[in-house]
């Protein structure tokens, strides 16, 4: 029964091939702007940055 997946999937790649040139022009600066935002707010908010407000030091152990 894999018939009934692999047509779906071809066929959808199938309409997303015939999208105009525009269209994936748009898409790509959307996904642009997209990751910016995302990498930006990671990298200000990480718990691995010493300088973001949410860091929590690692607890020193004594010997």
């Amino acid at each position: 029964m894999l018939l009934v997946p692999a047509f779906r999937v071809l066929s959808s790649l199938f309409l997303i091939w015939q999208l105009p040139w525009e269209t994936w022009a748009r898409f790509g600066v959307w996904l642009l702007i997209g990751f910016a935002i995302y990498f930006a707010y990671g990298r200000r908010h990480s718990l691995l940055n010493p300088d973001s407000p949410h860091h929590r030091p690692q607890p020193t152990s004594t010997p």
